[in-house]
């Protein structure tokens, strides 16, 4: 042997359930109204939506969702940010 060490520990890696963070849009399609399930955030600090081309388009915000009666029928994606800066993308259908 040449002086050489190696150390080995063993550690288990996982993922605290606090830090899962899962939201759900529904129903989809939808013609007035998405609902948002913010399952693991605290906090919802912004809140956008765009059309496909990129452009940021105007959705009235509820308190648990998006009126979308004045959008045209299409394909929208939705950012939401929570406090932590953490971003979520997902995507809806206004029928």
């Amino acid at each position: 042997s040449n002086g050489d060490e190696v150390l080995y520990r063993d550690t288990t890696l996982s993922i605290d359930e606090n830090a899962i963070i899962s939201v759900k849009l529904y129903p989809i399609p939808s013609k007035k109204e998405v609902f948002i399930d913010f399952n693991g955030w605290k906090e919802l600090i912004d809140l956008r939506v765009y059309n496909l081309n990129g452009r940021q388009v105007t959705a009235h915000k509820t308190q648990n969702g998006l009126n979308i009666e004045k959008l045209s029928p299409g394909i929208y994606i939705v950012e939401l940010i929570d406090q932590n800066g953490w971003t979520i993308i997902k995507q809806f259908i206004k029928s």
